[in-house]
Formats: C-alpha cells, sequence, structure tokens
C-alpha cells in the first residue's frame, strides 16, 4: 500500500487516522499498525472504534487511543489533539 514503508516511523510512533471504524480509513489504520506504528482511531461511533481498536491491537500487537468526535459538529475536537 505504502511505497516508502521504511520511512513511516520517522514522523513518529503514533498515527492518527479519521474516519477509522470503517472503508478506507479503517484498511489505513491497519496498514499503518501493519508496520508498527500506534494508532489513535478517530470516528462517531464509540462501539466501533472500540472494536476496531481491539482488532488492531490483538493483530498487529501495537497501541490503540480512540477518540469519539463528528467533524460536522461544532467543538467535537479535544483539545488535547
Amino acid at each position: 500500500m505504502f511505497s516508502k514503508r521504511h520511512n513511516l516511523k520517522k514522523a513518529g510512533e503514533w498515527a492518527i487516522v479519521t474516519g477509522a471504524t470503517d472503508g478506507i480509513g479503517k484498511a489505513y489504520a491497519q496498514e499503518l499498525a501493519r508496520d508498527g506504528l500506534n494508532i489513535m482511531l478517530i470516528s462517531r461511533n464509540m462501539e466501533k472504534l472500540e472494536s476496531v481498536a481491539k482488532e488492531i491491537q490483538d493483530a498487529h500487537n501495537v497501541k490503540t487511543k480512540v477518540v469519539q468526535c463528528d467533524f460536522t459538529q461544532v467543538g467535537c475536537v479535544p483539545k488535547t489533539l
């Protein structure tokens, strides 16, 4: 999926993926985790977030964090991001 896989960790140990519970976002999160990056998953549905986080942790032995956020809602972005 990535042409320069060996360079991914140069940017840091964590990747942030939005729309991470379905489709391209989920696939992207899985690929990044496969390359050893820890993943912060952001999406609207907490149940799906927790499920995908567990799936990624179990499959790739990386850390995950989840953030429930709907970017269409004003003020949803946590200040910690």
